[in-house]
């Protein structure tokens, strides 16, 4: 319903924050009208830059990860993103 920033959209006091709508270039509405609600959670920051980290489990090991960066508080997937492999 919001892979990789399709159909996301940040509230704050109840109104939509036009400046993340701006650095979304994903306009897509969510599939099938469905929708998710959730609290934000404050991600890191860095020169005016937000990243997240996504981890990768194998068979309940760990088995990498990656840091996607975005100018925005949505990555999507023309965000930057750097994979990190474990061995």
């Amino acid at each position: 319903m919001g892979r990789e920033g399709a159909g996301i959209s940040v509230f704050r006091n109840w109104a939509e924050d036009e400046s993340a709508a701006k650095a979304n270039p994903l306009d897509a509405k969510a599939a099938g009208g469905g929708y998710v609600y959730q609290a934000m959670a404050s991600l890191a920051q860095a020169d005016d830059k937000t990243a997240v980290i996504g981890s990768w489990l194998i068979d309940g090991d760990p088995a990498g990860i990656g840091i996607r960066e975005s100018d925005g508080p949505i990555t999507n997937n023309f965000s930057r993103f750097v994979p990190h492999l474990f061995r």
